[in-house]
């Protein structure tokens, strides 16, 4: 199923979020929420979270299995706080001009150490996690 439109936006609901999942898994299992965002797959994880709640419901409702983790089955789990201080980081890196979400994504993916920006936007909106971020910088 495709995703019907509105003029020329996108508008996914969920059987067709559920079938670009299963579309795009190999034997059962699903792609990561970061290798799905590093492919430029339709929708986008912020899309799919906002529809299940979280990418492992949307995995489950689509009748897939997650993928197992890389990092020997232990999780970094980043709360609010822990987004705060890597927008923090982030904002205090002397080698970036640009301080905006894009910029934050293109800088935290493939490190470990912080939250991705779909992370970052699950504790928040952006500008207030920025804004928080920015006070502890000053």
């Amino acid at each position: 199923m495709a995703p019907r439109t509105a003029g020329q936006i996108p508008v996914w609901d969920e059987g067709a979020i559920l079938d670009a999942l299963r579309a795009a898994a190999d034997g059962g299992i699903a792609m990561s929420a970061d290798a799905w965002r590093a492919g430029g797959l339709a929708p986008t994880p912020p899309v799919i979270i906002r529809h299940f709640g979280s990418w492992n419901a949307a995995v489950a409702a689509a009748g897939l299995r997650p993928r197992a983790s890389s990092g020997g089955g232990v999780r970094m789990l980043f709360d609010r706080g822990s987004c705060v201080r890597a927008v923090a980081l982030f904002l205090r890196d002397p080698d970036l001009s640009h301080f905006g979400a894009a910029a934050y994504d293109a800088w935290a993916r493939g490190r470990d150490d912080v939250p991705s920006l779909a992370t970052v936007r699950n504790r928040g909106p952006w500008a207030e996690i920025k804004r928080d971020a920015i006070a502890l910088t000053t």
